[in-house]
């Protein structure tokens, strides 16, 4: 425990020593956010008022279980530091912390974690989740630049896909990323992640290939099924603009020090929808990015209600010796 409370005090001290320009950032991008709420919210409202409200619905759906699928990754993260949890476990925690992306500074979701599963691994935890969302940020990168190809050429879409998934794949299952982000948050927080250095090498590839391609199956589908509910795009620009909405999802996760990239994930929806040519003007698009926004949300917000309450009553019955959480 007292490693635990080292490991929190030196992140809280890395994230103060660049507080202000954190909250000038913050700030700044809060505000574009609002901003575009009230420059474009009567499109906004048109655009949901017009849309189709069972593909809504299913949409967000969609996105739930694509969080959901991210627990198959994120498992396979922590048995490499010796941390063994079924995959509904392990979903289940990656569905709650979802709330957290909202608070900076990305120890927090290990935080929840931790104090919902009662692994006292908390360094174990802060890495498994920022290597799943490092896969998963260059797994729907490699899938929209591979949308894009397929513009030109679909077997240069097929190759890039490909060779994307196989070599993330590759490097996950070394734990090179882990290493990565372990030194690098020795780094920031001067601390030595002896104990959360991969414990397990030489996993298979596979499971980790699987993950990332039934994560982006499903994540395709939600973007697709939310795109045809809201605007009218042919199959092209529908493609078009999905590639815009992953790599944009990229971007604002980048921005780390910006909760859930508030502002710079709309922002930068906007620019590639206009640098790819979508047939949008800017308020088609800043509705269209602030309705993705406000579907994340409802998201996350369904899930923190299913979830919480779940974790709480499976862990109250693990106490009292009835239920294996």
């Amino acid at each position: 425990m007292r490693k635990v409370q080292v490991l929190i005090e030196r992140a809280q001290e890395a994230l103060t020593n660049s507080r202000i320009f954190r909250v000038a950032l913050g700030t700044t991008a809060g505000t574009l956010l609002l901003w575009l709420a009230w420059r474009y919210w009567l499109d906004l409202l048109a655009l949901i008022t017009n849309s189709n409200p069972v593909l809504l619905c299913l949409s967000i759906a969609l996105g739930i279980l694509a969080n959901y699928i991210t627990g198959f990754p994120f498992r396979l993260f922590l048995a490499q530091h010796g941390v063994s949890i079924t995959f509904h476990t392990a979903a289940s925690l990656q569905l709650a912390a979802q709330i957290a992306k909202y608070i900076p500074g990305k120890v927090w979701s290990a935080v929840m974690q931790a104090q919902l599963s009662g692994i006292n691994r908390l360094g174990s935890l802060l890495v498994a989740g920022i290597d799943t969302s490092m896969f998963i940020m260059l797994t729907l990168t490699g899938i929209g630049v591979a949308i894009l190809i397929a513009q030109f050429t679909w077997l240069g879409a097929i190759v890039i896909g490909a060779v994307t998934f196989t070599a993330v794949s590759h490097l996950s299952s070394k734990a090179l990323l882990a290493r990565v982000v372990a030194k690098f948050l020795h780094k920031r927080t001067q601390y030595t992640f002896r104990q959360y250095q991969p414990s397990v090498l030489g996993f298979s590839w596979k499971p980790f290939a699987a993950a990332g391609f039934l994560h982006a199956i499903i994540y395709t589908s939600f973007v697709l099924v939310l795109l045809t509910a809201t605007i009218d795009f042919n199959a092209q620009y529908l493609l078009i603009a999905t590639a815009s909405v992953f790599l944009s999802w990229v971007i604002g996760n980048l921005a780390v020090i910006v909760p859930s990239g508030i502002g710079i994930r709309e922002i930068a929806f906007i620019g590639l929808s206009h640098a790819f040519s979508l047939p949008a003007d800017t308020a088609t698009l800043a509705s269209v990015a602030m309705l993705v926004r406000l579907i994340n949300l409802v998201q996350d917000v369904i899930s923190a209600g299913i979830v919480l309450p779940a974790i709480f009553f499976a862990h109250r019955q693990k106490k009292n010796g009835s239920m294996q959480f």
